[in-house]
Parts: C-alpha cells; sequence; structure tokens
C-alpha cells in the first residue's frame, strides 16, 4: 500500500492531495482518495478482482497492468471529480447521530434484489410502535437520492448484519471529508438537526 500511495502521490499536481487511503479486509483491494481545490474529490480503486456491484461508480484499475500509472494519470485529468456540498455533509453527520441512539439505515435486499444489482438502491429504517414491536418504513426521497449519491462515490458502504439484514456505515473517506469542512458547515448542521424528530426520520433539506 505503502509503494502504491508514494507512486500516486508522485503524479499529482500541485493542487491535489491524497485525502484517504485503505486497503479491503482480504487485502486484495486499495482506495486512494483524492481532494483537489476546494471542495472537489475522486477516488480510484485498485483491485485483481471486479467490484460486487454496479452501484459503486468509482474506477478501478488493475494493478498488475505495466502503464497503471499512465493510466491513472489520465484518469484524474480528464475525468468530472464529485463535488461535496453541505447536504453530503448533513446526510453523514446525520448517519452520525443515529448510530449514537442505536438506529440504523439498511438496504433492501428482498429476493437479492442488492446483491444481483436488480435495481436502484432502496434505504430503510425502523420506528419502535411499543416494546417488542418495530415498523419498517422507506425514507424519503430526498433521503435516498442523497444516500444512493454517497454510495456511489464511495462514501458510505454496506456491511451484512444478519442473512435478513443489510446496514450502512460511514467509510474512511466520509470521516475525512467531514473533517474537512466541519467549520464550514458544522454551524449550519446543528440548526437543521434540531428539526429531526429522531421516533421517524425525515429529511429536512
Amino acid at each position: 500500500m505503502e509503494e502504491i500511495l508514494l507512486s500516486v502521490k508522485n503524479i499529482l499536481k500541485d493542487e491535489e492531495e491524497i485525502l484517504s487511503a485503505h486497503v479491503s479486509s482480504n487485502e486484495n483491494t486499495s482506495y486512494i482518495s483524492i481532494f483537489k481545490k476546494i471542495d472537489l474529490f475522486l477516488t480510484i480503486r485498485i483491485s485483481n478482482h471486479k467490484k460486487i456491484n454496479s452501484y459503486y461508480s468509482n474506477k478501478s484499475f488493475n494493478p498488475l497492468d505495466n502503464n497503471l500509472l499512465q493510466k491513472i494519470g489520465t484518469y484524474l485529468n480528464d475525468s468530472s471529480w464529485y463535488k461535496f456540498n453541505y447536504k453530503d455533509y448533513f446526510t453523514i453527520k446525520l448517519l452520525g447521530e443515529l448510530k449514537k441512539r442505536k438506529k440504523a439505515i439498511y438496504i433492501d435486499n428482498t429476493m437479492n434484489i442488492f446483491y444481483n444489482s436488480s435495481t436502484k438502491l432502496v434505504f430503510y429504517m425502523y420506528a419502535h410502535s411499543g416494546r417488542n414491536k418495530k415498523d419498517m418504513y422507506l425514507l424519503d426521497d430526498s433521503f435516498q437520492s442523497s444516500l444512493r449519491k454517497l454510495y456511489a462515490e464511495g462514501i458510505i458502504n454496506n456491511y451484512k448484519i444478519s442473512d435478513e439484514e443489510i446496514s450502512i456505515h460511514v467509510t474512511k473517506l466520509g470521516n475525512r471529508l467531514v473533517e474537512k469542512f466541519e467549520d464550514k458547515y458544522q454551524q449550519q448542521f446543528e440548526n437543521d438537526i434540531s428539526r429531526i424528530k429522531f421516533y421517524k426520520v425525515e429529511f429536512p433539506i
């Protein structure tokens, strides 16, 4: 990983910096996220196997490719970079607030629709209506849209709780972006989060 990081760092422009990097648990895949200018970022995936689903949109590269660095450089120069905005920040911070309250957001995998990438991502939560009763509800369209965007960009990811339930978590990239924009957005977030009713979450923006 260190060798790959150094090689990528050496091809970056002055306005670009490595924001985060991590290796998958099986050590076969590396993710390197690059930040530039005020609010632009892009992630590259270096792996010897295919992505597990089509929802993740970041470009993959073969580590054994003799022209790896040249191809990464071309990709960074020619691509449209993601733009991080307040809605992204709010969504990530909201996920943190939900975690503090022991609440989670789940991905619908009815009939393996998630694993087969057979429809767009659908997210849901549970509302507790009694001591031993909980009712499932779909998140509103604005919240769904924001989560789909963050998943595609690699800011959130999925993890399997059981055969029936798949939840989401914020990645290292997501946490680094929040840190970078804390001073800019924290006060606005505090104002907006006060409007959230955590019994049944509705997106306020």
